[in-house]
């Protein structure tokens, strides 16, 4: 929301402490809490290049941790009768 003036006395810089900030612009500890705004700050945050670089490293993980339980079970399958594993060691 522009109300058409500047923050500040400067053009382009904040206003420093001495100026103070308007009480709807002042840091609220609990504003964080607010569902609404949570939401709002997410949908600005948008959808980009981080979360698409996140979503492939932890599907790569996924696959990875995959892969190896079913390495390990394979493993352990063919092992049994060659090793003469018991059921709790297998």
């Amino acid at each position: 929301m522009n109300t058409g003036r500047s923050l500040s006395t400067s053009e382009g810089m904040p206003p420093t402490k001495e100026e103070g900030m308007p009480p709807t612009k002042r840091h609220d500890p609990h504003a964080a809490l607010d569902p609404a705004l949570m939401q709002n700050f997410l949908n600005d945050a948008g959808f980009g290049r981080f979360q698409i670089m996140m979503l492939v490293m932890c599907g790569g993980v996924m696959f990875s941790e995959g892969s190896e339980m079913l390495v390990m079970g394979s493993i352990t399958t063919l092992l049994h009768d060659h090793w003469q594993l018991t059921a709790f060691l297998r």
